[in-house]
C-alpha cells in the first residue's frame, strides 16, 4: 500500500511540473506575441499614414 501510494505522488509530481511548464510556455508566447504588436517595425513602403 505504501509502495503505491509512493507511486501516485511520484506521477502526481511529474504531472504538475509538467502543467508548471506548459503554463510558463504559454506565458511566454503570449508576452512575445504582446510586445511584438506594439513594437515599432520598419516597412518597406514607407511611414503608415493615418
Amino acid at each position: 500500500m505504501l509502495s503505491r501510494t509512493a507511486s501516485h505522488l511520484y506521477w502526481m509530481a511529474r504531472y504538475v511540473e509538467r502543467a508548471e511548464n506548459t503554463a510558463r510556455m504559454l506565458m511566454w508566447r503570449v508576452t512575445t506575441r504582446c510586445c511584438r504588436l506594439h513594437a515599432p517595425t520598419k516597412s518597406v513602403i514607407g511611414p503608415r499614414r493615418s
